[in-house]
């Protein structure tokens, strides 16, 4: 009976039937929830069940079959993973009956319902697979109404380039460094050097594909980065799992947990280390307006990139805008929008109407250290500082409540000289942060002019070429990679 029930869903799903809307430039679909009927460029079509709304997400549910057919998407079912594949125009979407995990070209994200089978038909969330294929969906509350034009010269196919890095400019070197202490005669150190003046070098930071306030193993962090090397990133609060410092890369940030005096290490956008320390602000400049931003709702605006996993709904007194290369290629008002969407070199803004008198020509993001512009940089917040100008540092009071630095572990850190270098460095020893053993060893080396420390013990992850010095024990957050090849 059961090879029976599925036999019958993959048939439906598999069973498309032309319609007159393919010869249009735009396809008008048109329903009302209850009824068992649309109509698609004027056209009465009969479904097989209702369409519906799901009483616990108040989301319209339609059959699948039927927005298929009138898309002119291909369908594939897996019986399997319960698992449906709809692809259009070079864009797949995949869901699973009863999950709210989906994936849109591989973005993962978390839908509010998720497909069901009724009556032995499958009925997905119509605004998602819609907006999805860059429909617009409206809805008339009144008459329950929804009305969808999905306009199929949107459709742009975009390739992308890509340039393989230099090898040659990443290379590994191991030190050993006698040091007076109760706890160790030597510290083993492994260290990564990166001419970041090289071709096609990159300093990249990642957070979890999972999402914000989420981990991803190190295996997944290697799958999808590519990189020549790669090292776990900033430290995290154990007790309520976020980080304790900001994530940017290319001067959009991934993450924004504005705690206020930090230390920040990374590559300004011309690849030129540095180390900055004090209060971190971002603002968004609208042509000539200057709004504030965040990834919370305390601020002006909020900025989303897309390690944001959720639905966000734009209410009509809201504008959002995805920011491409400086400019607007999407505003939207009054819908719903998957950030896990957005491409790598985009953003989206949620932006109160009235700060925008009209739509901006120009949009860039100002990133500003203790008063410096760093607009453009990739950086990430860490600490606690170890080496400032070669000479080994500590500040017992700055850091008197991490208590974290009286650990004893493995350390993962990342250090800078001023000759256009970036160092990922990794200790096997069992250091402590706060005796300062670390330190004196780091500095006697003569290689670096400023040191910050990672997340270190279970976290360490340190990887050169395809060999792995050290693997975490769990998932991590964060980390910094040099990919093996850059977009053009």
């Amino acid at each position: 009976m059961k090879k029976i029930f599925l036999g019958v869903i993959i048939v439906l799903l598999l069973f498309i039937f032309a319609l007159p809307a393919k010869g249009n430039d735009s396809i008008v679909i048109t329903m009302k929830v209850g009824r068992a009927n649309a109509t698609v460029n004027g056209e009465n079509v009969p479904l097989d069940v209702p369409i519906i709304i799901d009483k616990e997400s108040n989301r319209t549910l339609v059959p699948l079959r039927f927005i298929a057919e009138a898309f002119g998407a291909e369908v594939n079912w897996i019986a399997k993973n319960k698992e449906i594949d709809i692809a259009l125009n070079g864009e797949t979407i995949v869901l699973f009956v009863g999950k709210k995990t989906a994936f849109i070209d591989k973005a993962k994200l978390t839908l509010d319902t998720a497909p069901i089978i009724l009556f032995s038909r499958t009925l997905v969330p119509i605004r998602f697979i819609a907006e999805a294929f860059g429909a617009d969906v409206q809805w008339n509350a009144k008459n329950k109404e929804i009305v969808i034009t999905l306009d199929k010269n949107n459709y742009i196919p975009q390739t992308k380039q890509y340039a393989k890095a230099d090898p040659n400019a990443v290379t590994l070197i191991a030190k050993k460094v006698p040091v007076s202490s109760n706890d160790l005669k030597n510290i083993t150190f492994y260290i990564i050097k990166v001419n970041l003046t090289a071709e096609n070098i990159s300093f990249a930071p990642f957070i979890s594909d999972n999402g914000m306030h989420t981990r991803e193993s190190y295996s997944s962090f290697i799958a999808r980065t590519k990189p020549i090397a790669m090292i776990n990133a900033g430290t995290f609060d154990l007790e309520t799992n976020t980080l304790t410092g900001d994530v940017v890369r290319n001067g959009i940030p991934l993450y924004i947990a504005q705690w206020g005096y930090t230390e920040t290490m990374g590559v300004t956008r011309d690849n030129v280390p540095f180390f900055a320390d004090g209060v971190t602000n971002y603002s968004i400049m609208l042509d000539n307006t200057k709004i504030n931003i965040s990834h919370t709702n305390r601020e002006d605006g909020i900025l989303f990139t897309n390690s944001y996993k959720k639905q966000i709904s734009v209410a009509p007194d809201k504008e959002l805008l995805v920011i491409e290369d400086n400019h607007p290629v999407i505003t939207k008002t009054n819908c719903t929008f998957y950030p896990a969407t957005l491409k790598d070199d985009q953003y989206a803004l949620l932006l109160p109407k009235p700060s925008i008198k009209k739509i901006p020509q120009n949009v860039k993001i100002k990133i500003e250290i203790n008063g410096k512009d760093f607009s453009g940089a990739s950086f990430v917040k860490c600490g606690p500082l170890l080496l400032k100008n070669g000479k080994a540092y500590l500040d017992y009071l700055k850091y008197s409540n991490l208590n974290r630095t009286l650990k004893r572990g493995a350390r993962t850190l990342l250090g800078s000289d001023d000759k256009g270098n970036i160092y990922f460095i990794f200790t096997p020893d069992p250091v402590r942060l706060s005796y300062g053993t670390l330190s004196l060893a780091l500095e006697r080396l003569h290689m670096f002019k400023d040191v910050i420390s990672l997340d270190g013990g279970g976290s360490c992850l340190f990887y050169y070429k395809g060999h792995y010095i050290a693997r975490p024990g769990r998932k991590i957050m964060s980390v910094i990679a040099i990919p093996s090849e850059v977009e053009k």
